[in-house]
């Protein structure tokens, strides 16, 4: 069996959520000795989508009128998507529209958490197949190493408790609540990694 995993805009993902969880996704398939490719016009028996453009739903049409099973992963929702870019309010429910016709492309559904999966379920999405399934986290890379920590607390200036978050800059991800305990706790260390 060989799965192409196909995203769209693949190298702009790259540090993304997206991106991890198909790294992800590849690992898992490899682990247990699936093929995999990420190119569409590879020879395939399912393909798993995980972006929502234009060229995804493309492919997906493609590979439904080659009779090839097609799963999709809820990553974004209309929901979700608000908060998140600049005009991404404005643009959030035009994008559950097309959502729902998008998501209703695929023969399997998965989707990262409970929540996403009520929220495309609540777009009127007829899957008879839809699964939840975390993206995962890698442990391997949360090992405690005393000297790297050591060496990570001096290049950014940190002593004592150190308040911290991972992921994009975005409102929905919480950056006002982190700043506002931030102005709580002045005694504190408070740092957000990520990207715009």
């Amino acid at each position: 069996m060989k799965v192409c995993l196909y995203s769209e805009a693949g190298p702009l993902l790259r540090g993304s959520g997206i991106g991890t969880a198909v790294n992800q996704q590849i690992r898992a398939l490899d682990y247990v000795d699936v093929l995999t490719t990420k190119s569409h016009r590879e020879k395939f028996d399912i393909i798993d989508i995980n972006t929502i453009g234009p060229r995804s739903a493309y492919v997906a049409h493609k590979m439904r009128w080659k009779g090839i099973p097609v799963v999709m992963h809820t990553h974004t929702t209309a929901e979700d998507f608000k908060d998140s870019f600049m005009f991404s309010d404005k643009l959030a429910p035009r994008l559950k529209n097309y959502l729902s016709y998008f998501y209703s492309q695929a023969d399997m559904l998965i989707s990262p958490t409970e929540y996403a999966r009520r929220v495309v379920e609540g777009y009127g999405v007829k899957t008879k197949n839809a699964r939840v399934v975390s993206n995962g986290v890698d442990t391997d890379l949360f090992v405690f190493d005393q000297r790297l920590r050591e060496e990570f607390r001096i290049s950014h200036r940190m002593s004592g408790i150190c308040v911290y978050c991972v992921g994009h800059v975005f409102k929905r991800k919480g950056v006002v609540d982190f700043l506002e305990l931030a102005n709580k706790f002045k005694d504190k260390s408070f740092t957000w990694f990520g990207r715009i």
